[in-house]
């Protein structure tokens, strides 16, 4: 959150509305806690939130005028209730009624308008949860849903999203953080500035290609952990730039990468790379994950100024860190997971993404979710036999194929989790990294039957399939000769994660 700057003279005609909200007879008797902001006053009630545009005038805005305030209201209404229709109530006035006295709503003359909103309790912030550890991986794959259907139903805007507004944006970062007193940290912010401006310019024709390819969309454009509250359940973003839909219009996949930066920052690296996969798994957006490395370290300079203007240094550094973490160049390699329904493939593949190469890792492809996709449904969706006809299968590895090829060429890892039972599929694997010119491993996964069918039993919300008679026409199948790496898969899932590392040799940060 921003703090206030100081009262700017339009402001001194704000002062009574402000303290008849701030006054608990306005509210039944209830208690009123006040917060301000660089832009707004928000109310908070027990039931209710109230928030009330400053008749400020900066850079990038001009709310002096009550009419803009007003449109402000309606706009920060309709833009958010996009994303969370339950905790957006509605916009009302302050009016001064014929007694001179001001009301809610009341029949007088409007002075000033207000966002109405449901109060939630502090702690169903995904900010709060990610620090006490109640986010989940679930909530992880809940909040990418969300996302990638929002950034779905959005219109294409060829207008915005250019280099040249990025580089401003990233300009305007540096310069902020020109007025921080800790003078070491901001050289080292601006130092990153000026690492994310020399890269904004080698990335320049690809930012404009992906404009003109209809990625870059009125999104969110705020996306972090503390603009993410838990409702019903289900982590629904708010809170998201309305005073400049120029700022807001953005590629998707720049504003994916705050809530992505953010989960890396809390040190969450497994949700990280479960929102980001489960997301690419929804919209097919290999294609821009070259420009993943800028987007989230532009998203962590926002957050290393913002912390820094708080005088909140410790966790600055922490944005410091993610941000070279995620700019570390990276060697992308292909690791193959593969083993009959059962093995353990698909949690192996998962405990080794978030680790393999730069955060948020590497890109999981997984046969039985891109099955999913492709019939349109969620991946815990039970798919009808005919899914699983011989042409559609060839279908969903060519698929496969392609989103390796492209994720690679992007310079990220990938790693394939697919049964691999034929000798040509496995071949199909080794090729895939040869003509991208990147290393290959593949592991195999060796369980006895009885685990095997112990587990296919035991599953719940997964998105495969199989069921014990698939396992056992696995069993009698001509697997051929196996040459990738062999692991026992028999153990427990961490002992059998444990090997699978062991076994690597391909590039792996090791969990802390």
């Amino acid at each position: 959150m921003k703090t206030a700057g100081s009262m700017q003279p339009h402001e001194k005609t704000q002062q009574d509305v402000i303290a008849f909200l701030a006054d608990p007879a306005s509210h039944g008797g209830a208690a009123v806690r006040v917060i301000t902001t660089q832009i707004s006053h928000l109310f908070l009630t027990p039931d209710r939130a109230y928030k009330l545009k400053r008749p400020v005038t900066l850079p990038f805005l001009d709310y002096a005028p009550l009419d803009a305030r007003a449109t402000a209201c309606r706009h920060e209404m309709e833009l958010n209730r996009r994303l969370a229709p339950g905790l957006y109530l509605g916009v009302v006035a302050v009016t001064r009624e014929a007694d001179g006295k001001l009301a809610l709503d009341g029949s007088g003359e409007p002075v000033d308008w207000l966002i109405v909103m449901n109060r939630f309790p502090d702690e169903a912030l995904a900010s709060r949860m990610a620090a006490s550890g109640s986010f989940t991986l679930r909530h992880a794959a809940e909040l990418a849903d969300v996302i990638a259907a929002f950034h779905g139903s959005l219109a294409p805007d060829q207008t915005q999203g250019s280099p040249d507004a990025l580089k401003v944006a990233i300009t305007d970062l540096r310069q902020t953080l020109d007025h921080s007193r800790n003078r070491e940290l901001a050289a080292r912010g601006q130092a990153l500035a000026d690492r994310l401006l020399t890269l904004t310019e080698v990335k320049a024709a690809r930012i404009d290609a992906r404009r003109t390819q209809g990625k870059v969309r009125l999104c969110h454009g705020d996306l972090h952990l503390g603009n993410i509250v838990m409702l019903d359940g289900i982590p629904r973003p708010f809170d998201g730039i309305e005073f400049s839909d120029a700022i807001a219009t953005i590629d998707v996949l720049f504003d994916l990468a705050f809530a992505v930066m953010d989960l890396l920052a809390h040190d969450l690296p497994d949700h990280a790379n479960l929102l980001l996969n489960r997301y690419l798994a929804a919209t097919r957006d290999y294609d821009g994950l070259d420009l993943l490395p800028l987007y989230l370290g532009t998203r962590a300079l926002i957050r290393v100024m913002s912390e820094l203007m708080t005088g909140a240094d410790d966790r600055a550094l922490r944005y410091l860190a993610v941000a070279d973490a995620v700019l570390s160049p990276a060697v992308p390699c292909l690791l193959a997971v593969g083993g009959l329904s059962g093995s353990g493939k698909s949690t192996v593949a998962r405990a080794l993404a978030p680790n393999l190469g730069p955060g948020p890792g590497a890109i999981l492809l997984r046969s039985d979710e891109i099955r999913k996709r492709m019939e349109g449904v969620a991946p815990e969706v039970k798919l009808p036999e005919s899914a699983y006809a011989p042409a559609v299968t060839r279908a969903m590895f060519d698929r496969l194929e392609a989103d390796a090829r492209t994720t690679l060429k992007a310079g990220l890892s990938v790693i394939l989790d697919a049964t691999h039972m034929s000798p040509r599929g496995r071949a199909r694997a080794e090729r895939i990294a040869r003509d991208c010119g990147v290393t290959f491993q593949g592991l195999w996964l060796d369980v006895p039957d009885a685990r095997l069918e112990s587990r296919i039993n035991g599953r719940v919300h997964d998105a495969s399939d199989a069921t014990l008679t698939v396992l056992r026409s696995q069993q009698t199948a001509d697997l051929g000769a196996i040459h990738w790496t062999r692991i026992d898969g028999a153990g427990t899932i961490a002992e059998v994660i444990t090997s699978a590392r062991a076994a690597l040799n391909v590039t792996i940060r090791r969990p802390a």
